[in-house]
């Protein structure tokens, strides 16, 4: 129960916001494109600034609080591409499994999975891969020689024998940029805190689905991040979430939102419970979101034969008061 009961506060975390991009920026003070290096590669540094959902899930933790087989099966399940052979042997070694994605279209693959380990790196079969020219001492670089599809691995990169990093084949230019020039400013970077944790960079909606839920849109538009953590505890699942509002108006919205949102699930009364533990307070431009999901209510939800909660509409903006007219 307590590892199914994982699952939900991911969804529950990305849930609470949009998804988007922006173009790359690289970070300042590195050294010159095709200069040599020595120099330890942290799993956060290599994810692009186009990949706006990043998740850290804590094998390890896990593994010590509900048991080996549990977390094994959970942290695979997270990552459709896990029949490759050299990710599946990673992931059975895993301490941290770090996943960058792009929230829009996450069934497209592109994507890039860290796995933090002793025994991170696969062996690689020679007939499938090649080792490749590396400016940086601590990095071991291998391609694939066959061709990966769009949602399978085009590369896996060494790094300093503590991790092994797997790059979906539209993220290669991305990372070439990243190992010469230096990491993104913005990247996506999840606090190393609790069992799952996450950090999302949201925007608009497509033009199509923002003309049909013009009050969500109007929410999102006045997010620019998300950052949450989930803690697996003796009552359920304790999730944390930070919302950053582009301003103290957009902050409002959203803390109207997740307030609708909670006031919905309490109508229910199988969520009854939870809903009223949900705590969400804004100081300035941050909105703070804090609740416990109690187990049971956790696989509730994930059951697809269990009732739906009542549809949460976004609160319109209050109406603006009538303009005085100016004295001639």
């Amino acid at each position: 129960m307590r590892a199914r009961a994982l699952v939900a506060p991911i969804a529950l975390l990305v849930a609470l916001a949009g998804c988007g991009g922006a173009p790359p920026k690289a970070a300042a003070g590195r050294a010159a494109p095709g200069a040599h290096v020595e120099r330890d590669v942290d799993p956060a540094d290599l994810f692009p600034i186009d990949l706006d959902l990043v998740v850290r899930i804590d094998v390890g933790r896990m593994r010590a609080g509900i048991g080996p087989a549990a977390a094994d099966a959970l942290s695979k399940r997270a990552l459709q591409e896990s029949a490759e052979p050299e990710l599946r042997e990673a992931l059975g070694s895993a301490d941290v499994v770090w996943i960058a994605a792009r929230a829009a279209e996450l069934d497209g693959g592109d994507r890039i999975v860290v796995v933090e380990g002793r025994t991170s790196m696969p062996e690689l079969a020679a007939a499938r891969w090649e080792r490749v020219r590396s400016l940086n001492g601590r990095l071991r670089i291998f391609d694939r020689t066959d061709g990966a599809p769009r949602t399978g691995t085009a590369r896996i990169i060494n790094l300093s024998n503590r991790a092994a990093a797997f790059v979906s084949p539209v993220e290669l230019d991305a990372v070439r940029r990243i190992l010469d020039a230096g990491p993104d400013e913005r990247r996506g970077n999840p606090r190393a805190e609790g069992l799952v944790s996450l950090d999302l960079r949201t925007s608009r909606l497509p033009p199509a689905l923002e003309k049909k839920y013009a009050a969500i849109s109007a929410v999102l538009a006045g997010v620019e991040r998300v950052r949450g953590t989930a803690v697996l505890v003796d009552e359920g699942v304790k999730i944390d979430a930070q919302v950053l509002g582009a301003t103290v108006a957009g902050a409002e919205r959203a803390a109207r939102f997740l307030e609708a949102m909670r006031d919905s699930l309490a109508a229910v009364p199988r969520f009854a419970a939870a809903a009223r533990d949900v705590r969400v307070e804004q100081v300035e431009k941050t909105v703070q979101v804090r609740l416990t999901v109690p187990s049971k209510a956790v696989l509730a939800m994930m059951a697809g034969d269990e009732p739906a909660a009542p549809p949460v509409t976004a609160p319109e903006p209050a109406p603006k008061p009538p303009a005085t007219p100016r004295k001639r």
